[in-house]
């Protein structure tokens, strides 16, 4: 019996291009089974800001109702962004509590957009709701420096009456955005991080629960969704002369973004045992390049995003805090344009390249895990 997994990555405001993918994704398998995103995957994972969608989908939202949350509550999380951000008035609460060194957001905007959200539910509730996927969500204790993965079926663990919006929050709280989250349950106050500087690809997470759920590695099959495949590079040249200021401005990037090729290669290792499994795994990932923008924006697609940017050059932006109408835009266009015009080169059988297109991959994947 298949075993269907959705994978989210962290990525900030860069989960309008998650959600942007979910909702044409859904449309798919409501045309093919008449389920929505909920009632088809069996189980959710999802770190950081993937922890928003995977929650939002075991709730029962829509791809197009995650899509609206970024649009309209964006701005709620993240204020104001680039690094004229740090020197915002709202900042000055957090500079008098914390000094100089404070983080550049309050959970304020974050956790009163997520209660809103998700509402009040428990994650034992949400394993009582017999529609409901079992959702996964990765985050990390630095108290007692250990990996916590809130889960909705395991009603057992110390969690299990922690509401769901509130796993978010913890999953969510990146260093230097976002300070600690301190989480008190039962008397303990536990000093909890976004998920992501372990896992934020939580691919390989899911697939190693489903298995100690009892389903067999071979009935297990994963879409993995990212938030875009950064592409600006820091040479030697450069980084030779770095010191902390520079290192700590950009560490978090960096550190969340290089588990994510290792999650991948791993999951992809484990569920691709051979030829035959091809269409049990699916791992989609947007480059973040004005090149590539270019490359999949057909002219409908152009003209669409020129209305919205009002003539604009669009540009495509890599900051997971940037929630301006202009990077919502660009960035739903570049998933639109990918899930509708890019192409991959896999190769067959024999060991030949050929180029397949994201959507025959998504719709091969749909229909051969149906």
């Amino acid at each position: 019996m298949v075993y269907r997994i959705l994978s989210l990555d962290g990525g900030g405001m860069r989960g309008i291009l998650s959600a942007k993918l979910l909702s044409l994704i859904e449309r798919e398998i409501n045309i093919l089974t008449g389920q929505t995103l909920q009632e088809y995957f069996q189980f959710v994972a999802g770190t950081s800001t993937g922890s928003i969608l995977a929650a939002g989908v075991a709730i029962g939202k829509t791809g197009e109702q995650l899509v609206q949350l970024y649009r309209e509550q964006g701005r709620r999380i993240f204020p104001y962004w680039g690094g004229k951000g740090y020197f915002f008035p709202q900042r000055i609460p957090l500079i008098i509590q914390s000094g100089l060194s404070a983080p550049k957001f309050s959970h304020a905007g974050l956790q009163k957009v997520l209660q809103e959200a998700l509402g009040s539910a428990t994650l034992a509730e949400i394993h009582q709701n017999s529609k409901a996927p079992k959702l996964l969500i990765p985050a990390y204790d630095t108290f007692s420096r250990t990996p916590i993965f809130f889960k909705t079926w395991r009603n057992q663990e110390w969690y299990k009456d922690i509401e769901i919006w509130e796993a978010c929050v913890c999953s969510a709280s990146a260093p230097t955005f976002f300070p600690a989250y301190p989480l008190n349950y039962r008397g303990i106050t536990y000093s909890m991080v976004d998920g992501g500087v372990g896992a934020n690809n939580p691919a390989a997470c899911a697939i190693a629960s489903a298995i100690n759920l009892g389903n067999k590695l071979e009935d297990i099959c994963i879409l993995s969704i990212g938030t875009g495949e950064a592409t600006k590079g820091y040479p030697y040249e450069e980084t030779r002369h770095w010191g902390l200021t520079q290192w700590g401005l950009r560490i978090v990037d960096i550190l969340m973004d290089a588990p994510l090729d290792i999650d991948e290669y791993i999951s992809r290792k484990i569920i691709l045992q051979n030829e035959e499994d091809s269409d049990r795994y699916l791992r989609l990932q947007p480059e973040l390049s004005n090149e590539y923008l270019d490359r999949v924006l057909d002219a409908e697609l152009r003209g669409k995003l020129a209305e919205k940017i009002k003539g604009k050059k669009p540009r495509v932006i890599e900051d997971i805090d940037d929630a301006s109408s202009f990077n919502i835009e660009v960035l739903s266009a570049l998933a639109e344009g990918y899930f509708h015009n890019a192409t991959v080169s896999i190769r067959n059988k024999e060991g030949r390249k050929r180029l397949v297109s994201i959507k025959t991959q998504i719709k091969n994947f749909l229909e051969t895990n149906a």
